[in-house]
C-alpha cells in the first residue's frame, strides 16, 4: 500500500532536524536541479539550502514546529488585518 502525503510528512517529522533538513533539500532539487541561482545571490539553490541546513544543525538558527509558525501567522495576519 503506498502512504500517503500526511504519513510521509509526520515520518518526515520524526527526523532529527539536520535530516529533516537535507531531506527538505533534497525534495527542491529534485522538483528542477538545473535551475540555477536566486536573483543577484551567485549562488545556487542548492548552496543556499546546504548553508542554511549547517545553521540549523549547528544551533545558529532556532527552527520551529509547524503549530508554532502557524500561530505566528496567524497572529500576523490577524494584526495586519486590524490596520
Amino acid at each position: 500500500m503506498m502512504s500517503t502525503i500526511p504519513d510521509f510528512f509526520q515520518t518526515a517529522l520524526s527526523l532529527p532536524e539536520p535530516e529533516r533538513a537535507e531531506l527538505a533539500c533534497q525534495i527542491i532539487l529534485s522538483l528542477d536541479p538545473t535551475t540555477g541561482s536566486l536573483p543577484n545571490s551567485g549562488k545556487s539553490l542548492e548552496e543556499i539550502i546546504q548553508a542554511r541546513a549547517a545553521r540549523v544543525a549547528s544551533g545558529e538558527y532556532q527552527s520551529y514546529s509547524i503549530d508554532e509558525t502557524m500561530a505566528h501567522v496567524r497572529d500576523a495576519m490577524r494584526r495586519e488585518s486590524l490596520k
